[in-house]
């Protein structure tokens, strides 16, 4: 009987899993089908209104007529030059040609007609400006920007990709923080006893640390002390970066959904939104986040292609750092740098100033509550606590109501961190992405341990924090990879001086 249950079990199993593939493949194909249906109404839409916007120069068959003996390049350019100088509604051309949109750059050097950041435009002088028509634009020679981002755009704006529910969202649903928290079931973790029993031994001599380590592959995890918070030092940055992007996605999304269409009204709404919910966070120091400090605002009407804002953080790129904003755990950091150009500086060199301003901007209302809906923190300043800016002069915003430090955290939320940015699943690919491009760049008392040691394996991203009353505890979180290629994440939390430390990352990297 046993046999026999087995195998109607496994029959129930291969036929669920038989049912889950081809579920599975008709959503793909119905999928695709949309994509495909979507994609040719827009295009052929974009090719009847370019051959009336053109008066012919482009057929209704998306051709360019070729003008007696001129080639279709040079059809291009004599349609563009004769439209050269047709600004379009809304545009106020100066005599450089550039449109500054709020909270960008002038010194940025970035957003002239390539498409980058801002979205501004150069018509080298001339006082005008090539023409905007989105039919013109993708029918003629499509977006500066890649067929599949104009394509997702103009999709973008139409519910359901133009074909099903035809439901929309307003921008007052939209939240300013994460709807589904990550939590170390939604990340696959499992604990593992056999890699507790490793790790174990190395928390013994350290009792007010915390230790975590992850297998990426398999997803197995052991933590010691996982959950009791520890001081995490500057590895808290990476918190004020992630509230950072999510603040930048949040705001995109709000503006989807927006018919604001210049900055100022943009962000009146948003702070008519989201001022209530962000002041019911934390319960102290009512602010909010600076959003035209953070942030750079081109309306749709000044984008290359037309069809939604542009919005980013501030770049000043033509701002080069100088050597004490470089400087480890610098305290120095000018305020004319663009809010991106701080962050890098906050998370890549650990500058204290850099983290300060951001930290600022952000909000700690903002900055706390994002990072509880983000799966990062709960109430109570649990998981990932940041108590205050990063100036020896800060004032404390309030502890938390339990036993901690300032900048604190635990390794179990680290090591979910981790996971989630190894696996792209923080806030966006895109996000994630550049995040771990930032912690590549950053220090790591692991690295140092392992050279020390001649180990050959390598650290891939890393955030290191060093505090305490004599700076004499030290934290590390990485992401490592072994000779062998074994992946494994690993939070080292509050171990009293270099050599304990060295000795426990020599440790970690041994259980695997």
């Amino acid at each position: 009987m046993s046999q026999a249950a087995l195998q109607a079990t496994s029959a129930g199993a291969a036929t669920t899993g038989d049912q889950a593939s081809t579920n599975m493949n008709n959503l793909l194909k119905a999928n695709t089908e949309r994509q495909r249906i979507a994609a040719e109404v827009i295009i052929s839409l974009a090719k009847t209104a370019a051959s009336a916007y053109t008066g012919g120069a482009i057929s209704p068959d998306g051709c360019i007529s070729s003008g007696g003996n001129h080639s279709q390049d040079g059809a291009k350019i004599n349609y563009f030059d004769k439209t050269q100088g047709q600004i379009p509604a809304g545009n106020n051309a100066s005599g450089a040609g550039t449109i500054t949109p709020v909270g960008g750059s002038s010194q940025s050097g970035s957003g002239n007609a390539n498409g980058s950041s801002n979205g501004s435009f150069n018509n080298n002088g001339t006082g005008g400006s090539y023409s905007q028509n989105l039919a013109a634009l993708a029918a003629t020679w499509g977006d500066s920007q890649p067929r599949s981002t104009l394509f997702d755009k103009v999709l973008a704006k139409i519910p359901d990709g133009g074909l099903g529910d035809s439901s929309t969202m307003s921008a007052s649903s939209i939240s300013p923080f994460a709807t589904i928290p990550l939590t170390l079931t939604s990340l696959r973790l499992t604990q593992d006893p056999a890699l507790l029993a490793k790790l174990s031994p190395l928390a013994a001599p350290n009792p007010d640390g915390g230790l975590a380590v992850v297998e990426l592959s398999t997803k197995k995890m052991a933590s010691v002390k996982g959950g009791d918070l520890a001081l995490a030092a500057s590895i808290s940055k990476v918190g004020v970066a992630i509230t950072a992007y999510r603040l930048r996605e949040a705001v995109r999304d709000f503006a989807e959904q927006s018919s604001a269409t210049t900055p100022a009204a943009l962000i009146s709404e948003i702070i008519s939104a989201w001022k209530p919910i962000v002041s019911k966070a934390y319960k102290f120091n009512s602010d909010f986040p600076k959003l035209d400090k953070v942030l750079s605002f081109t309306p749709p009407n000044l984008t290359l292609h037309g069809l939604g804002w542009d919005i980013d953080f501030i770049t000043t790129s033509s701002l080069t750092f100088t050597d004490v904003e470089l400087a480890p755990r610098a305290i120095h950091c000018r305020t004319q740098l663009g809010s991106s150009e701080r962050m890098h500086l906050m998370v890549q060199n650990s500058n204290n100033e850099a983290a300060t301003l951001c930290t600022e901007d952000l909000g700690f209302q903002y900055i706390q509550g994002a990072l509880e809906a983000e799966g990062f923190a709960v109430k109570g300043g649990l998981d990932l606590w940041i108590e205050r800016a990063f100036r020896q002069s800060s004032k404390d915003w309030g502890f938390p109501p339990v036993k901690g430090s300032v900048h604190s955290a635990t390794a179990n939320a680290l090591a979910m961190l981790l996971v989630a940015l190894q696996t792209k699943s923080l806030i966006s690919a895109d996000a994630s992405t550049d995040i771990v491009n930032m912690l590549k760049k950053s220090g790591s008392f692991m690295g140092e341990a392992f050279k020390a040691s001649s180990i050959s394996t390598t650290v891939e991203f890393v955030k290191d924090g060093l505090g305490g009353p004599g700076r004499n505890l030290f934290s590390d979180i990485d992401v490592c990879r072994k000779s062998s290629g074994k992946e494994y994440a690993s939070v080292i939390l509050q171990i009293t001086e270099g050599p304990a430390f060295n000795k426990v990352a020599v440790g970690v990297d041994g259980c695997f």
